[in-house]
């Protein structure tokens, strides 16, 4: 018995694992669908998360290419030597990952909860992407408004 109820659907997308080396650190990432997919996204995962979290929504992506990296100092990716792990840090890191993967910016970038600010911060920094996707996006600081602790 699996632990996903998507874990049938993840199964049947290729995958293949690589490292790349940004901003002084190594990154793992994981690139799923078709290598010749007339599509291609970039998704930013949450802060508690990894690439993991994020493949129930890969598996009903048929026909694209869905980069998933493990962001510096989550999952399989050391954190980053240098810089900052904040959102200034992670938005950089974000730039020089679709620079790696993407060069020629047709590539659709989403991000996922925390990673909604990253990715927003990364276009608003210049990232060149077809697209911004923000999925479950954080709007208002978790330590302001009625539902404090």
């Amino acid at each position: 018995m699996s632990d996903s109820p998507y874990a049938d659907l993840v199964a049947r997308v290729p995958v293949r694992s690589e490292e790349l080396a940004l901003r002084g650190g190594r990154t793992r990432l994981w690139v799923y669908g078709p290598d010749h997919a007339p599509h291609r996204i970039v998704f930013v995962h949450g802060l508690r998360g990894d690439h993991h979290g994020l493949e129930p929504i890969i598996a009903h992506l048929e026909g694209v290419q869905v980069v998933v990296p493990d962001m510096p100092g989550f999952g399989a990716s050391p954190p980053l030597p240098s810089d900052r792990h904040d959102i200034a840090g992670y938005s950089a890191w974000t730039r020089d990952l679709l620079a790696a993967v993407a060069p020629d910016g047709d590539a659709v970038l989403a991000g996922h909860s925390f990673g909604s600010i990253v990715t927003a911060a990364a276009v608003a920094g210049g990232a060149s992407v077809r697209g911004l996707v923000l999925v479950n996006p954080i709007a208002a600081s978790a330590l302001a408004g009625p539902r404090r602790s």
